[in-house]
């Protein structure tokens, strides 16, 4: 097989986030047969991207340098220069994990066998049927759904070590760490913004008390509870996750008209078991995907984290600014 010659290292997967997209990366050296393949799988479902390359080459380098990457490979065998095997080698040296489905005419048992054992996802034969089509493209949606959700699975364990490390860390003042955790969701979840704010249901009552890379919410801002997301956040069994507020009932919503957050996910914060305030990541731009239940299952440990952190707070008698 073909030694490796890409850029990037073993075993890394393509960037986050997931987009709602799935792209595909389409390598065919029949440029025909090609744009028909497009034609039919984007037809078959509007969430499919197809970007098709003619040569292994030059496919492999758009893979191994394509921003925000592929979600799947769907290759030819018979191709000059590098075969669909050699191919598969290269990209399994990059992306042991990505999706590859060998779509050939030219079948065998060896080429099968040999396919199976470099880690091809799957195998289809050029049929000559529309038919084929649709076999194709629900072959590709279960393999970047499995693909997705292992890639969702590692990347919330890769977080929850970092956010074990930070809340366990006895070198560091809870204030520190409060402010490590809040930074740490906005980086898993692509938002800049994170508050926290205490809240007393019989006043009404919801205040700002630590706001972290927000030029959304000043600390110290008071309002009223009814005027504000976390009314909802409170009294719902699980994270509150809006990812497109506009188009999820809140436009007329005093939140909105208040706040003008476009996607926001939090949860209450309970000391000693009881009601003291939220924790929120939110933003003014919607979301381009709802929040998924990993993401809110996150949202949650988070959150019960912070709560961890205050109680201790509170036993110590730290001070909390």
């Amino acid at each position: 097989m073909s030694q490796s010659r890409h850029s990037r290292n073993a075993g890394e997967d393509p960037p986050d986030p997931v987009s709602p997209q799935t792209r595909i990366l389409h390598v065919e050296d029949d440029e025909g047969f090609a744009d028909l393949v497009a034609a039919f799988l984007e037809r078959e479902s509007e969430s499919f991207a197809v970007r098709t390359e003619t040569d292994p080459e030059t496919a492999l380098d758009t893979l191994l340098g394509e921003e925000p990457g592929f979600d799947c490979v769907v290759s030819d065998y018979d191709m000059p220069n590098l075969d669909g095997l050699e191919l598969l080698d290269l990209v399994r040296d990059a992306y042991p994990d990505l999706p590859f489905l060998l779509f050939t005419g030219k079948g065998s048992e060896e080429i099968a066998s040999e396919a199976i054992s470099l880690g091809v996802t799957d195998y289809l034969q050029k049929g000559g049927t529309p038919d084929q089509y649709t076999v194709l493209a629900n072959r590709i949606t279960n393999a970047v759904e499995a693909y997705r959700t292992r890639r969702i699975l590692r990347r919330g364990e890769q977080y929850r070590r970092q956010l074990y490390r930070i809340t366990s860390d006895q070198e560091t003042s809870s204030n520190r760490k409060i402010d490590r955790v809040l930074e740490l969701g906005c980086e898993y979840f692509g938002i800049q913004n994170a508050f926290m704010a205490s809240i007393d249901t019989r006043t009404d009552r919801h205040e700002i008390t630590r706001v972290i890379g927000s030029e959304l919410v000043e600390e110290g801002t008071v309002t009223d509870l009814s005027e504000t997301y976390c009314r909802k956040a409170i009294t719902s069994d699980d994270t509150l996750g809006v990812s497109n507020a506009p188009e999820q009932g809140w436009a007329d919503d005093p939140a909105y008209q208040r706040w003008g957050f476009g996607c926001y996910v939090g949860g209450k914060i309970a000391v000693d078991g009881d009601l003291s305030g939220t924790v929120c990541f939110a933003s003014r731009a919607p979301r381009d995907r709802p929040f998924t239940h990993p993401e809110k299952a996150f949202a949650d440990l988070l959150t019960q984290r912070i709560s961890l952190i205050l109680e201790r707070q509170r036993y110590r008698g730290e001070s909390t600014d």
